[in-house]
């Protein structure tokens, strides 16, 4: 047995997490709160999950346990499983909010005081009607009804049943209570809180028991539990060290308590457990491809949002969802940054490391800096952008020194969580901004904006798919320079590097749709110089008349079968220009795409068009393909590709 982390960093955690997932002999367990999260989560979200879940690298190492499939009929056989719709449910107490605030406003109306905003109370009491009825509407839209709950059965039964492992909890239920019960008194994880509950007191135990022996007889060595449960009965969290030398848990990060580790170690001869959250999971799948875990993420972060501001705070808590407040991507508690002092909140810092102290700045660099490159690709340098700082083209090392709104928005921008991203973007809402005139900060708020909607935040997602009309409401000073980082950030990284093939394009199409509107014309000439000396590199790029790529996709006829044409595509040339190229020009592949190992893989057009998005920065709206001749328009057409081939040029 070891003795407990009691500091670690974030870098560490994280890479140690990923490593795991990478590794795909690592068995990945779900407890019952995959069940209740699946009633949370939208249709499509859902189906993110489910093709994830089901997936070939995936299916055979997902595992849920055969008690958390017990808790399960057990509230499905009782008619509880509505249970799980806590979020939906609170809909219900809100319109039942709503029909008595009409009563009340209906007899509390003042003209006198109202004539300014309404010429009668029957224009006011309208404005309430409609209010209502616009929930209403809402509501019913949202409404899980008992087919829905139907419908999410027969979901889980086709993609979870499966993957239940085999156990005969019924005999460990006979023989576990000597045991839990002096784990209990021995304050031995996990489930030691649970002594005392009236029903499911063994729950946790015995799913660590499956998982136990499950490891044990299949010579498991690498295991990742996801469960909501963040009681320290089970994990518990590392400390951080502020800039002002305070140690703070961290809450967005969790480690399995030694003794788990140990007694895993006894089964399986492997110290290699983690514990982590639904969320979490979801967060480190969104990092390696966030376009895959679009609707799965928002999803996650939406449903957070309903259970933190829950109406009803006095409810009894739902025994099977053990989603906790401690969940693994703590939020950022901007009471907690406004009541440090001003010296101390410059010195917080959301590095890889996440040791937070102040950034050192070496003396001897220039006050501007210039794009660069990797010599060896070929690329000239340029002069400098815009104007703006070193700190700000390379925001890998920018420190910010202001005291404003502004700079409370770039702390929360720049944190490494969605939580903290969506209240920075809530506050660039309801701030003017008046006050900010250090251009540098708001370029790089505007880096950092397009950042988090890249990494799936919520709202910063909302933003920027409504970014024209959000800018519009914003002083042009502001939005000129706002709009000048989230272009920048599409071209060039932290470190001022021009992104080659590898453009950070995820939400390019709403960036897009500015080039066309008269007010953000500056920033369309800033880019447009900025690009000037990478222009070799470009299919196309912003410009006041969106420019057109005309993508023409060249094929060989392959296996004809009795339904199926089967095709192999040799070539892709936009305006003309080749942008199929073999690994050896790149160093990457579609292996590295899409994460298939096969030598060749089949491959769906509009896919192929988004990677074409991604890799070229060109939004697929700006984009024309050239209808592809068929053999035969009777047969269904599947479309390959071999995996030494790579976009780019």
């Amino acid at each position: 047995m070891h003795f407990p982390k009691l500091s670690t960093t974030r870098e560490e955690y994280q890479d140690h997490i990923l490593a795991q997932l990478k590794d795909l002999d690592t068995v990945i367990f779900f407890d019952t709160g995959l069940f209740s999260q699946m009633f949370k989560l939208h249709t499509d979200a859902r189906k993110e999950f489910y093709s994830w879940f089901n997936s070939p690298d995936q299916k055979p190492r997902v595992k849920i346990t055969s008690w958390s499939m017990q808790e399960y009929n057990e509230r499905a056989s009782t008619g509880q499983l509505k249970g799980y719709l806590d979020g939906v449910d609170k809909l219900g107490t809100i319109q039942k909010l709503l029909e008595n605030m009409s009563s009340f406003l209906n007899m509390y109306y003042n003209q006198e005081v109202n004539k300014g905003s309404y010429p009668d109370k029957e224009a006011f009491m309208a404005d309430v009607e409609l209010v209502k009825k616009t929930f209403n509407k809402i509501k019913g839209a949202t409404k899980y009804d008992t087919l829905s709950i139907h419908t999410l059965n027969e979901e889980f039964s086709k993609h979870f049943q499966d993957n239940v492992v085999v156990s005969n909890i019924f005999e460990m239920i006979s023989t576990i209570k000597h045991e839990a019960e002096f784990r209990a008194l021995n304050n031995i994880p996990p489930g030691f809180f649970d002594v005392t509950k009236t029903d499911n007191k063994y729950g946790d135990l015995i799913i660590w028991k499956e998982i136990l022996n499950y490891a044990k007889e299949n010579n498991t060595k690498s295991l990742i539990f996801v469960s909501n449960d963040g009681k320290k009965d089970i994990v518990y969290y590392p400390f951080v060290k502020r800039g002002n030398g305070k140690l703070d848990e961290m809450k967005d990060v969790r480690l399995p308590d030694p003794r788990l580790v140990a007694e895993f170690h006894a089964y399986t001869g492997s110290d290699n457990l983690s514990i982590i959250s639904f969320s979490s999971l979801i967060n480190f799948l969104s990092d390696k491809d966030p376009a895959s875990f679009r609707e799965l993420s928002g999803s996650i972060q939406i449903a957070k949002v309903v259970k933190n501001n829950a109406i009803d705070s006095t409810a009894p808590t739902d025994p099977f969802d053990f989603t906790k407040e401690n969940d693994l991507v703590a939020e950022f508690n901007t009471s907690e940054l406004e009541s440090i002092p001003l010296e101390d909140q410059n010195t917080l810092e959301s590095d890889s490391n996440n040791i937070i102290e102040p950034v050192v700045i070496k003396d001897d660099l220039e006050k501007e800096v210039t794009p660069i490159i990797n010599d060896d690709l070929d690329i000239p340098s340029n002069i400098s952008v815009g104007g703006y700082g070193k700190f700000a083209l390379a925001d890998g090392g920018y420190e910010n020194t202001n005291t404003d709104n502004g700079a409370q928005i770039y702390q929360l921008l720049k944190a490494n969580n969605w939580y903290s991203q969506n209240e920075g973007i809530n506050l660039f809402r309801k701030f003017p901004l008046l006050e900010i005139k250090d251009k540098d900060l708001l370029f790089v708020i505007g880096r950092n904006i397009y950042q988090a909607g890249c990494g799936n935040a919520f709202e910063a997602i909302n933003f920027l798919d409504e970014l024209s009309n959000q800018l519009l409401l914003k002083p042009i000073f502001v939005s000129e320079h706002i709009l000048n980082g989230i272009f920048y950030e599409i071209y060039f990284n932290n470190a001022n590097e021009f992104r080659r093939n590898k453009f950070k394009a995820d939400l390019i199409g709403s960036v897009f749709a500015t080039q066309t509107i008269n007010q953000f014309q500056p920033s369309i000439k800033f880019i447009t110089s900025a690009l000037a000396p990478f222009k070799k590199w470009l299919i196309i790029q912003p410009n006041s008349v969106a420019e057109k790529a005309k993508v023409e996709i060249l094929i060989e006829p392959g296996t004809e079968r009795t339904s199926v044409q089967e095709y192999m595509i040799t070539n892709i040339l936009i305006n003309q220009r080749s942008v199929l190229l073999t690994q050896e020009l790149t160093g990457d592949s579609f292996t590295d795409e899409f994460g298939f190992t096969q030598d060749v893989y089949e491959l769906r057009i509009d896919l192929l068009l988004k990677k074409i998005s991604e890799r070229l920065a060109i939004p697929v709206s700006q984009m024309e393909l050239v209808p592809i001749k068929l053999l035969s328009e009777e047969k269904k057409p599947i479309f390959s590709i071999t995996v030494d081939k790579v976009i780019g040029l």
